[in-house]
């Protein structure tokens, strides 16, 4: 998710406005626009409502949301979406960082930093980062408290396994296609009206998807020539992520559906309220059914069996 700043007429003036894009990775591992929205600034608090406009159209839960460092967007995407898991852009923390460098120096910090993000664990990744504090704190150590201040938002891909990890600490994706947008819209100077600019962006998004015909790189399992070699350990991305996407949301509608049936059986009318306690509860056994035994889930599964009827 990222904003495009583009310059519209308003009246007698050009003013800078932000248009709000959303791309998603599915199952098929293809990337897809999920829509266009324009607002005056970039912020946390537009965000929400294209968060909740994206639910409201069927976009059910996400499961790891990639962003750069605006204050409050993972605050405004949990709000929405609570079990989405939000990463901050490797990237981006990377280019952040370089600002305060001089030019001699970034090749060798580069490196440093490197082996904080590239480690194969939190542990690691935590020393990493003191050792990296130890080395550059004298000349620059906005750096080390900035990545410290963000840790949380930085570590959450560090739980995947190795080769999926790049799949989800980067926004490389929309950025490129961002650049695209920013070569076509170069040269047109300032747009009459935002809807003269979303026809635009529209037409010229509706050409990219087109192209979009082969999954992210490693999805499937094959490697590129310049990718490392999988272990037998390892498995595709697109099987990773859907295992976890069926773990959070396909289990449960099978479950919510099972639940259904007898009072479905008997004609009742469900309220709302209900209905909601009941998926409160079918998430709450989901949860805990990675915690505790099969016997104790399956005497939860038979008290809410009997609930509702």
């Amino acid at each position: 998710m990222d904003a495009l700043i583009v310059k519209v007429r308003d009246g007698n003036h050009v003013v800078n406005k932000a248009f709000y894009l959303a791309l998603g990775i599915n199952l098929q591992g293809t990337k897809e626009i999920l829509g266009i929205w324009v607002e005056k600034t970039e912020g946390a608090k537009f965000w929400l409502q294209i968060l909740t406009d994206l639910k409201n159209r069927g976009v059910e839960d996400i499961l790891i949301a990639c962003v750069d460092g605006l204050k409050g967007f993972p605050e405004t995407i949990v709000s929405v979406f609570p079990k989405a898991q939000v990463q901050l852009c490797i990237v981006h923390m990377v280019r952040n960082s370089l600002k305060w460098v001089s030019y001699k120096q970034k090749k060798e910090l580069v490196i440093d930093l490197k082996a904080i993000y590239k480690s194969p664990s939190e542990e690691i990744a935590k020393k990493s980062l003191d050792d990296f504090s130890a080395k550059w704190d004298s000349q620059y150590p906005m750096i080390s408290k900035s990545w410290r201040n963000n840790w949380e938002s930085v570590i959450p891909f560090l739980a995947y396994p190795p080769n999926i990890r790049k799949a989800i600490y980067t926004t490389n994706a929309i950025e490129s296609m961002n650049m695209g947008l920013r070569k076509i819209i170069k040269n047109r100077g300032s747009f009459p009206t935002d809807e003269a600019a979303v026809k635009l962006l529209y037409l010229a998004l509706n050409n990219m998807s087109k192209k979009w015909t082969m999954p992210i790189q490693d999805w499937d399992g094959e490697r590129s020539l310049e990718s490392e070699p999988l272990s037998s350990s390892d498995e595709p991305v697109c099987d990773y992520f859907r295992r976890s996407i069926e773990s959070r949301f396909i289990l449960k509608k099978v479950i919510y559906t099972v639940l259904l049936i007898p009072p479905r059986l008997l004609q009742l009318r469900l309220t709302h309220t209900y209905q909601y306690f009941l998926i409160s509860c079918i998430e709450g056994i989901l949860s805990l059914a990675f915690q505790i035994e099969v016997q104790w889930l399956l005497l939860l599964l038979l008290f809410l069996f009997f609930l509702v009827q």
